[in-house]
């Protein structure tokens, strides 16, 4: 093998090294605070934090997908060379973020507040704390869905160009571009 590609595995490998740990760290981290949470809401409480958290959190499989797919599209527009078109499809992938994140608002505040309040058995004096939490859990999603979107894909641009240290002013510079 050439000595590029013993570095490319040796990077590889490292990698997945840290994202195995990086996954048993958030484990960790989930189990040892969920059990905190459980002891501090009590356990009527936690299952509603939970339900209602968990409705909100089932939209963020879309977040994933939609990074792996504008990686894709931006990986081969750069592959090709063609930066004009690679600052197309980062402006549609972050138009797409947004619209997406602006759907999902929008479907889990009539949806979501309306399956809340009339399908779910949760007891009268808790009801404005589901609410509450519902609303949370939509705006964080949202802001996540777009922040996540434009740093992971600015991240992966700069790292596939090679100036990784140069990925705040790619962001910035795509994103004023963008309008």
């Amino acid at each position: 093998m050439s000595a590029l590609s013993q570095q490319n595995n040796k990077r590889i490998a490292k990698n997945t090294l840290l994202l195995y740990f990086r996954m048993l760290f958030s484990m960790g981290i989930g189990l040892f605070t969920s059990r905190i949470v459980l002891e501090s809401l009590g356990i009527e409480d936690y299952g509603i934090y939970n339900l209602v958290g968990g409705i909100v959190t089932i939209f963020a499989f879309l977040n994933s997908a939609m990074i792996a797919t504008s990686q894709r599209f931006i990986s081969y527009e750069l592959g090709k060379g063609n930066l004009h078109k690679l600052k197309d499809v980062f402006c549609t992938t972050l138009t797409i973020h947004i619209a997406i994140a602006f759907i999902i608002v929008v479907l889990s505040e009539v949806i979501g507040v309306w399956f809340l309040n009339t399908k779910l058995n949760i007891p009268s004096d808790r009801m404005m704390a589901a609410n509450w939490t519902l609303q949370l859990s939509i705006f964080v999603f949202a802001v996540m869905q777009v922040i996540n979107g434009i740093f992971q894909i600015s991240a992966d641009l700069a790292f596939l160009i090679g100036n990784s240290e140069q990925l705040l002013h790619i962001q910035i510079r795509q994103r004023s571009r963008c309008q």
